[in-house]
């Protein structure tokens, strides 16, 4: 299969999607002579059409990332407040593939702006991913995207992805990214990678994951308040 023609089928299949939920690890690897850093990240995520989705990295500096299509929720457990306000565009949530940044900051986990503002792309040889215990056959595909408009564009690189073969679904994707250095921080160029462990498709999602109930004692934080939490 030609490669846009690729990226618009897995586009098309996001597109089809009742619901999706799984399990993914992004991992970020920054390296210079004498020094690397590695950084890995589990992440757990829920998607219902058209527009509710959740991101959450589980454990005790986790954060959640919920909107029910009204209404978006962010909670990071190194803070004692969240953050509530009305839910943009699904495009401008986080979880969402955006082509212009690609890096794998907190997912992505729906890639259905995935063959928008692509400058080349090209097929390469099919790979086997095992995914929650089994064996998936892949296509792999590289894109380079238009990035211009982006602030922080830095070097542009391709991302590869991996795409399921039979339902069309991303399993995993790398890039390298390569920071826009600023006058007094040089940054080392970062090679990423998002890998899927767990994924299912039209299934049926648990109730009340689309709503976010804060923990005790963790207060809502709204603009003009004061950092105390009184109203300026």
């Amino acid at each position: 299969m030609d490669a846009r023609a690729l990226l618009d089928s897995v586009a098309a299949a996001y597109g089809a999607l009742r619901t999706l939920q799984g399990e993914a690890l992004s991992i970020s690897l920054a390296e210079e002579e004498g020094w690397s850093q590695r950084t890995e990240t589990r992440l757990k995520f829920f998607y219902a059409a058209p527009d509710r989705i959740r991101v959450e990295q589980p454990g005790r500096r986790g954060s959640v990332m919920v909107s029910n299509g009204t209404e978006l929720k962010r909670f990071s457990r190194d803070h004692a407040r969240y953050f509530r306000s009305s839910a943009p565009p699904l495009d401008l949530l986080s979880g969402v593939f955006v082509p212009e940044s690609p890096a794998p900051t907190h997912g992505p986990v729906l890639f259905g702006n995935i063959g928008k503002r692509v400058l080349e792309a090209e097929t390469m040889d099919d790979e086997t991913l095992v995914v929650d215990g089994a064996e998936t056959p892949c296509h792999v595909v590289s894109a380079l995207y238009d990035r211009e408009d982006w602030l922080q564009a830095g070097v542009n690189h391709p991302v590869r992805f991996s795409i399921d073969a039979r339902n069309r679904l991303v399993l995993r994707m790398e890039g390298k990214l390569d920071p826009q250095p600023l006058p007094e921080l040089i940054r080392p160029p970062v090679r990423w990678t998002l890998a899927i462990t767990r994924l299912t498709a039209n299934g049926e999602i648990p109730e009340g994951v689309f709503e976010f109930t804060p923990p005790e004692g963790v207060s809502e934080y709204r603009p003009g308040m004061a950092p105390g939490g009184e109203e300026r």
